[in-house]
């Protein structure tokens, strides 16, 4: 009988184990559930029905059933008192018995199991955070549990979750082998020591992706005073904002005077949406290059709503789909749009953008398509409801194909994107936290790349002259890193053909590469609000700067640039550029060549490229 409870014991704990280990949480509670219910059912009917016979005293025969079902839990039995009845003298009688002593069991190992399994695992987690890269993320939801899913795959990066759990999402970090750190919003010196956080060269990354920003923006204040307390270097950290206006992100980035986080990235999920779009889908594949890298056709995009989505969707495709020979225009349907905020917006007028007041299943667009099909190359489906925009995305897809036309057409939410390749009709999903599109330590890395190479006359590293540059400054780089597979594509060259010499190419691709950047390089300004200066506002400001000459031996003011109205002089063709060149060389007697300033964009490709694998390895 002894050695009968040792197996049914073993058996019970190595059964709980390995399901604890091997299975989801929804299931073990549920397998929990039902054993000890018939557990404890059976304990009382078996114990109950043995005792009654055994037993002269009712009232002592419901006492020792009582305490024999307590201890059926902590691995015990009482079958010797009771197997004088008559239902023990039967085998199945027996297995019942024994069965039920097993689920019994089984419900106390799996409670031990997980209590005491839980603490050391946390335990060795811990240690092992305490080395290498350090993801700190903060605000636990199924969007940051996909980010850190994704990045827990690199081996040489430790995540860690901040933040209030329930048991599923709690079950969700211990599978993907992360650390969940429960606190009140309040990260302290405490928190500093147990995951090895203190000055050196340890990157610490900091991603705040709670639903509301305005807790994001005050945990990551209260981390960032924690940071400076204990010493922690600018450049060991940097920080991911989820739903934290840009102003406001700017606020905590380092800068020569000030303390702060080593780089800042602020998004929200429209465009992070709208980035990802672009960068799976480049505007560059779905139109043709001759030999001197000059667009063969214009680039034309038709959206079917146009809500916060469309608009970021609309921002992306401006700032990544201008190329020399080639004209932007976009046909956006939707019979409310909501482009109040366009209200005398610079890219309307400087792009050909039209609004119809007809939704995506409207016999309007399809007439629309009769006409202009071989004129659009990219189609944008973002009304706000996924049922929706598939089913408008697959109705166009086959009258396109019944057609003969097979243009791109991407399924756009804030969640994610949805597309088929031209002319298939599988189709591809990519959920943004998922994705390589928040990954801001390699956005950074081009970004820091090709931020030096406007710097590179400081004497400094790369990461010297990135600790220094404003927000916005980090942005321009971040949106040229955006680009520049869009300049290989339209040279007709490889990454690998640029940085190991087969570069620049001749003289014609050259010029035409550099009119395409200046063409971006305008586009990412209106996209931010900028304008043209007009030449009065040039010529005040040019007095301004001669003023300064005169009372100070030196002005800081750039005349082109103004920034506190966003304003500037070289927003105009590539054509006006020699002549604004010279007005500001009239004015402060220097050599400035706007235009070269676009070829060595250009040219620096290789180094930038260089300085790029060099980073990589580090």
């Amino acid at each position: 009988m002894f050695t009968i409870a040792i197996v049914v014991i073993a058996a019970a704990s190595l059964f709980a184990a390995v399901l604890n280990l091997s299975t989801e949480s929804r299931f073990k509670k549920r397998v929990k559930n039902v054993f000890f219910t018939l557990s404890l059912l059976f304990g009382l009917l078996l114990y109950g029905y043995g005792y009654s016979y055994v037993s002269e005293s009712i009232p002592i025969a419901v006492i020792h059933t009582i305490m024999s079902v307590c201890q059926m839990f902590a691995g015990a039995n009482d079958l010797g008192a009771i197997q004088e009845a008559p239902l023990f003298s039967l085998n199945w009688g027996i297995l019942v018995f024994w069965l039920m002593h097993f689920m019994a069991f089984y419900v106390t190992a799996d409670v031990a199991a997980t209590t005491l399994g839980s603490k050391l695992l946390r335990r060795i987690r811990i240690a092992l955070s305490r080395r290498g890269t350090l993801l700190l993320i903060y605000g636990i939801n199924d969007n940051s549990l996909a980010y850190g899913k994704m990045h827990s795959r690199d081996l040489r990066r430790s995540v860690v979750f901040i933040g209030r759990a329930t048991p599923a999402q709690e079950s969700a970090i211990n599978n993907v082998g992360s650390v969940l750190e429960k606190t009140n919003d309040q990260p302290d010196a405490a928190l500093l020591r147990r995951f090895g956080i203190r000055p050196g060269k340890r990157h610490i990354e900091v991603a705040v992706l709670h639903e509301d920003g305005a807790k994001n923006l005050d945990f990551s204040r209260k981390l960032l005073e924690t940071f400076k307390k204990a010493g922690i270097l600018t450049d060991q950290t940097t920080l991911l904002m989820r739903n934290v206006d840009e102003d406001l992100a700017c606020s905590l980035i380092a800068s020569k005077n000030t303390y702060g986080y080593g780089s800042v990235m602020a998004f929200d999920e429209y465009k992070l949406a709208a980035r990802l779009m672009v960068q799976k889908l480049p505007p560059c594949e779905t139109i043709r290059f001759d030999n001197n890298a000059r667009a063969q056709e214009d680039f034309g995009v038709l959206m079917v709503g146009f809500g916060q989505m469309g608009r970021a969707a609309l921002n992306a495709l401006v700032m990544n789909g201008q190329f020399c020979g080639s004209t932007f225009h976009a046909d956006i349907f939707d019979p409310n749009p909501q482009n109040g905020a366009l209200y005398d917006h610079e890219i309307l007028k400087q792009y050909t953008i039209r609004f119809h007041k007809s939704n995506g299943r409207s016999e309007a667009i399809y007439a629309f398509l009769s006409e202009r099909k071989n004129s659009i190359h990219y189609i944008v489906v973002c009304t706000g409801d996924e049922k929706t925009n598939n089913e408008i995305a697959s109705d166009l897809r086959h009258w396109l194909l019944e057609r003969g036309s097979k243009p791109l057409i991407v399924q756009c939410t804030e969640r994610g994107i949805v597309f088929g390749q031209p002319g298939e009709t599988d189709y591809m999903r990519h959920n943004i936290y998922g994705s390589d599109a928040l990954d801001i330590e390699r956005i950074d890395r081009m970004a820091m790349a090709i931020n030096h190479a406007y710097c590179r006359s400081s004497g400094k590293t790369a990461q010297e002259n990135w600790k220094h540059c404003d927000y916005f400054s980090r942005m321009s780089s971040r949106a040229s890193a955006d680009f520049y597979p869009a300049l290989l594509t339209a040279s007709g060259k490889t990454a690998l053909q640029a940085e190991t010499g087969d570069w620049p190419p001749h003289s014609e691709a050259l010029e035409n590469l550099a009119i395409s950047e200046h063409l971006r390089w305008c586009a990412f300004h209106y996209v931010m609000g900028f304008r043209p200066m007009s030449e009065s506002e040039y010529s005040q400001r040019a007095a301004r700067y001669q003023m300064d000459i005169q009372e100070k031996g030196a002005s800081s003011l750039r005349i082109s640039k103004d920034m506190q109205n966003k304003k500037h002089a070289c927003l105009i063709p590539w054509e006006e550029l020699d002549q604004l060149s010279a007005q500001e060389n009239a004015v402060t007697g220097g050599h400035v060549d706007y235009k070269q300033m676009d070829r060595n964009n250009i040219l620096a490709l290789p180094d930038i490229l260089a300085s790029l694998r060099e980073m990589q390895k580090k």
